[in-house]
């Protein structure tokens, strides 16, 4: 009880203080939050209520202390409750980091541990990674060559929940590559360690547009991209006013008492899993999506072929705010319920009240992600009408100008004394009354207000812009800069109204597609109740049921891949290029634009198959994966080894130790993301340990214990050779390391698919996958997987022809980017590099492909089959070309075995959304696997030709290819003859 008089003691000390410019810390909404913390921490249904009602205190005394910035605290405060990144720009003096921090110490106020807090950065060229990621124990690295990080005092501490990154641009390579991981998963990936921040949101504050940072990458724009695509905001703060009437209510918000402003968002964040979309809904949000891609892709397609035509005078290309990467666009379904969330938490609904379903009118908050933010605010369609009013003393004024928002009921117009303060009259929507009918000077007019707004109840609703951003364009005081970044925006938020408002007032057109029938499982129900029989709740094999290993090994594995498919919508081709990578003991790279869930699938994978190597093992016998983010400044120690320096120094012995760099035994997977920011010398050491598996060391060479390593790029093969290439190295070795190549989109061919990919993680439960990944035991398959001579010969002589062509067109791709840059703009690189490497490691890595071929395509494992056979040949474009977005598709035309292409990679190319950069890599792989496809469709033809020939030779060797009644009779008739051609009963010579 003493609590809560305690409670209502701070209540009247915060309201007596009210008169001061800032209360003393012990408001109420605080202290009555963390007493309910205190007092029941399980019952999260009230402090949810509890929650919701101090934040919408805070978010209106925030409002209070920001003139004209309603817009923009609304969707940052939707970035704190849905826990992702802004992205804020705009001329200096506009208020940026002072509205961010004012909104991030609001929300400090309602953690319960005090050590919570906002990590503030101005970034500079001179200041080091470490402040991201954490920085080494030098003495320990000097004592006993342990590369070990100490991050208590960088941004992956625990102790920071927020932060605010300013100028992120000026950051030098090395700590801007080490902030990709964070911002994006939320951990440093350190080698042999992973640190998870705690980290929940953060805003970036720069004075440059967002084309002219990335502009400031050059060369490295893949980077910047990489960077943007982490900020699902842009939005763009103005530094001034429209007016000067808004002038002098700028002041007057700034010369009000305020009060201590809290927020509690981070304790809401559990209510955004009860926010649904219907089915309809999430249909009309993909086709709006849908649109403002395709138009943006366009837009900026035209922009940089403008640069290219005329690069000194035209001006930066423009940008799209919002990528709609697979990444992107599964954060804007987390951001947008947030920011519907906020719109009723400002609108003033209860807790109680809450309207947990989503429906169209809701998908204007789309545009907190999907456009640039810019002053001013989408509303609902609004109707102008004239009346007149009853002002100071009773004295009444024709004609006062009013605007009606029939879908809210709400009436404003301008302070008959004052125009420069704003007032309102409401309509009760229930008993269709004025709540203050005596502002109108006649009751008719009165009752003429209320049948408008009650006229439209029931008709589509619509939405406008309320024209702030036009007047803020037409103001002399804007300098060309800004007006260059507004003005987009303004064209953003026409397209996006044109969009909107099309499914809104069409809704028929848009009718949601019928759900698609369930893929059948790869597994049949006998292979079901087997699995189940062998293996425990969490996957791991019971030994007491005797399970044969190669046949649980193959049935979790295709139980794995059949989840996998599900979950990481159209990368079949990806997750085969993995599980073979893994089999043979081969090395992938996998390239392709951010957000394409490289690293995930890639982490995913490599993790379940640790989850078996590592059963029965202690902690000191575990096995791992090595993760880390290449950076100029990475030292070469972290992938060989460190010496041991205090030990150089009293002994004069050069000793490693290798427990925390990539060649530890320890380590059999690695992921190796963006390695072309590496320097030379970490280059130079990287090679030996990826091919030999080994350390070349002097005096000793160190076996290691990797089995597969992935290199990850947002760069396409040429970029990644180049970058080598800038900064003095040779990236060809480490690519002809990599017998696999893989490309990885990050967008989808159709809505339909898009659709049914977000709906399905809507709806998790629809998804079954195995945690659980064992295909280790089936490398015994691999070994004894036979190919005969005459194969191997055929497979070489393809290999040969194929390299050669695709060499030639290399060859011409480089001379014609020399020759005219602007109509070549990007490079072709082959898969392959005709090497003996490659030629040995493409044979062997044929046989995985085999196993994994017909695990993949569900064969039971009885039906295994280990004797490679000439339609085999086709399976050697997985070794030769670029995995990617197609399949090929067998077919026996008059009995020849023939293949063609297939899958998604046409439809990607005439996808107007898909940049001209993704579509030249997609041309590239698609002319890569037609050129295979011709190579072995022609080797069929021939073989084919000579199997008849022979036939015809020698019809009595093959009876088994003569079908009809005729032939046999003439078979029979020449095989008697060949038999004994004398007649006589003697066989023949």
């Amino acid at each position: 009880m003493h609590r809560w008089i305690f409670v209502v003691l701070a209540f009247v000390v915060c309201r007596v203080g009210s008169s001061t410019t800032t209360t003393s810390v012990t408001c109420p909404e605080r202290i009555a939050l963390h007493v309910a913390l205190t007092d029941t921490p399980n019952d999260a249904d009230k402090i949810a209520a509890l929650a919701w009602e101090v934040s919408a205190k805070g978010l209106n005394k925030l409002r209070e202390r920001f003139h004209r910035m309603d817009s923009t605290l609304f969707d940052l405060s939707a970035h704190l409750l849905g826990e992702s990144f802004a992205w804020l720009s705009g001329d200096p003096g506009g208020a940026k980091t002072l509205v961010c921090r004012q909104l991030i110490d609001a929300e400090l106020r309602s953690f319960k541990e005090a050590e919570k807090r906002k990590f503030l950065l101005q970034f500079h060229k001179l200041i080091s990674e470490g402040i991201i990621t954490g920085f080494p124990v030098i003495q320990k690295m000097l004592d006993e060559g342990k590369w070990e990080i100490e991050t208590s005092t960088s941004l992956v501490s625990e102790r920071f929940a927020y932060a605010i990154l300013d100028e992120i641009e000026k950051a030098n390579p090395a700590t801007l590559a080490s902030l990709l991981s964070v911002l994006n998963e939320r951990k440093a990936f350190l080698g042999g360690r992973v640190v998870d921040a705690f980290l929940l949101a953060g805003f970036s504050t720069s004075n440059l547009s967002v084309q002219e940072l990335l502009d400031s990458f050059g060369t490295d724009r893949a980077t910047g991209e990489a960077l943007l695509d982490r900020f699902l905001t842009k939005r763009i703060v103005a530094n001034q006013t429209a007016s000067a009437v808004d002038d002098v209510l700028l002041l007057d918000a700034l010369a009000k008492p305020t009060s201590e402003s809290v927020l509690a968002l981070h304790h809401l964040s559990r209510l955004l899993k009860r926010v649904q979309i219907p089915r309809a809904v999430l249909w009309n949000w993909v086709n709006v999506l849908w649109e403002l891609d395709t138009q943006f892709s366009l837009l900026m397609e035209r922009s940089l072929e403008a640069r290219r035509a005329n690069p000194r005078e035209a001006l930066s290309p423009y940008i799209p705010a919002n990528q709609f990467s697979t990444r992107t666009q599964l954060a804007l379904v987390r951001l947008t319920k947030a920011r519907f969330l906020i719109s009723q938490m400002v609108e003033g609904v209860e807790f109680e009240k809450i309207r947990w379903e989503m429906n169209n009118q809701d998908l204007v908050h789309l545009s907190t992600g999907a456009i640039y933010g810019a002053p001013g605010e989408i509303r609902p369609k609004s109707i102008p009408h004239t009346v007149a009013m009853r002002g100071r003393f009773g004295v009444v004024r024709p004609n006062v100008p009013v605007t009606i928002s029939p879908y809210t009921g709400t009436i404003t117009y301008r302070n008959l004394d004052d125009a420069s303060i704003s007032e309102r009259l409401q309509v009760d929507l229930k008993s269709w009354t004025l709540d203050r009918p005596n502002v109108v000077a006649q009751p008719s007019e009165a009752q003429i207000l209320v049948d408008i707004v009650k006229s439209h109840q029931g008709l589509p609703l619509s939405f406008e812009d309320d024209g702030y951003l036009a007047t803020l364009l037409q103001s002399d005081t804007l300098g060309e800069r800004a007006r260059c970044e507004l003005n987009a925006a303004q064209n953003d938020r026409n397209i996006f109204l044109s969009q909107l408002n099309a499914v809104l007032l069409n809704p028929g057109r848009f009718a949601p597609p019928k759900p698609a029938p369930p893929e059948p499982p790869l597994l049949s129900d006998i292979e079901k109740e087997q699995l189940a029989k062998w293996t425990d709740t969490e996957g791991r094999a019971v030994e007491t049921a005797k399970p044969s290993l190669h046949e649980l090994s193959w049935l979790q594995s295709k139980a794995f891949y059949d989840g996998m498919r599900r979950r990481f919508k159209n990368m079949e081709a990806f997750l085969r290029a993995i599980f073979v990578g893994i089999l043979s003991d081969t090395n992938l790279f996998v390239a392709g634009p951010p957000g394409g869930a490289k690293t995930a699938l890639l982490n995913a994978v490599y993790t379940a198959e640790l989850l078996s190597l590592n059963e029965g093992l202690s902690e000191a016998e575990q096995r791992r994966l090595f993760f880390l983010q290449f950076h100029k400044m990475l030292p070469e120690g972290v992938i060989t080894g460190f010496p041991k320096m205090q030990k150089q120094i009293d002994e004069g012995i050069l000793e490693f130790d290798t427990s925390t760099s990539l060649v530890s035994p320890d380590n059999v997977f690695a992921i190796l993301d963006e390695a072309e920011k590496t320097n030379p010398a970490t280059l130079t050491t990287l090679l030996a340990p990826i091919n030999e598996r080994e350390v070349f060391a002097g005096t000793e060479t160190r076996q290691t214990g990797l089995r597969s390593v992935a290199f990850t790029s947002n760069k396409t093969p040429a970029e990644f050779l180049s970058a080598f290439a800038d900064a003095g190295g040779n990236g060809e070795p480490l690519l002809d390391r990599a017998i696999q190549k893989v490309h990885v989109g990050n967008k989808f061919a159709t809505p339909r698919e898009l659709f049914e990919f977000l709906w399905q993680m809507e709806h998790p439960a629809v998804l079954e996958r195995s945690e659980r990944l064992r295909l280790t035991p089936l490398r015994d398959l691999v070994r004894k997987v036979s190919i005969p001579r005459e194969l191997q010969v055929m497979a070489a002589e393809i290999r040969r022809e194929y390299l050669g062509k695709r060499l030639k067109a290399a060859e011409l791709s480089i001379n014609n980017h020399l020759e005219s840059p602007r109509d070549y703009p990007y490079v072709y690189t082959p898969a392959m590099l005709p090497s003996s490497r490659s030629l040995v490691a493409l044979m062997e890595t044929w046989k995985s492909i085999l196993i994994i071929q017909q695990l993949c395509s569900g064969a039971a494992y009885s039906d295994l089959r280990l004797q490679m056979r000439h339609e085999d040949l086709g399976l050697l474009v997985y070794g030769l070309a670029y995995y990617g977005p197609w399949e090929t598709r067998s077919s026996a035309l008059d009995g020849i075995l023939q293949f063609e292409l297939g899958g998604q990679i046409d439809k990607l190319l005439q996808a107007p959304h898909i940049d001209s950069r993704q579509k030249f890599s997609l041309t590239y792989i698609r002319d890569e696997v037609q050129e295979f496809i011709q190579i072995v469709n022609r080797r069929y033809r021939e073989l084919a030709f000579q199997q008849r020939e022979l036939v015809g030779q020698f019809p009595h060797l093959f009876p088994s290819l003569i079908i009809d009644r005729g032939s046999y009779d003439q078979w029979l008739l020449r095989s008697q003859m060949a038999e004994d051609p004398s007649g006589t009963g003697a066989p023949s010579p």
